[in-house]
């Protein structure tokens, strides 16, 4: 390995090690939300979305790798740098699966509050013919 393809190799561990950290912390939100999904609490899902789009605007934000890096990176034979590629690669796979996981269960909760609202649609003429048939019958006083 040469000296050249050596000296980039520090900035190169800090800004992944930067980004898994970041990737781990997003996984860490969507997995928060799944169970605060699946505990009814959704003030704390709502709250850890905020969290989630915030650390997301951070990650976006963040410094991209210079095109010389991602040479340098698909080159380099640095152990600590293809450890943290492959950290970084996990960590998005983890946030994927608990990405899908999320929104499945969200879609679930619309199916099941969809049938809900038909189920109560369709009870509202049965329950209005039972109150019209209790009413008593229409009187007018005409007297004075």
């Amino acid at each position: 390995m040469s000296v050249t393809s050596q000296a980039p190799a520090s900035p190169h561990r800090d800004a992944l090690r930067s980004r898994v950290d970041a990737y781990r912390r997003y996984a860490e939100l969507l997995a928060a939300q799944l169970a605060a999904l699946e505990g009814g609490d959704l003030d704390a899902f709502d709250a850890l979305a905020e969290l989630r789009d915030r650390l997301a605007a951070e990650i976006d934000a963040g410094p991209a790798l210079p095109p010389e890096w991602q040479h340098d990176l698909a080159t380099a034979s640095d152990p600590e740098v293809d450890r943290l590629v492959a950290e970084a690669q996990h960590a998005l796979a983890q946030c994927a699966e608990a990405d899908r996981n999320v929104r499945q269960r969200l879609q679930g909760l619309r199916a099941e509050t969809l049938a809900a609202i038909r189920s109560i649609d369709g009870r509202q003429p049965a329950v209005r013919q039972y109150l019209e048939a209790d009413a008593p019958a229409g009187r007018l006083d005409v007297r004075l």
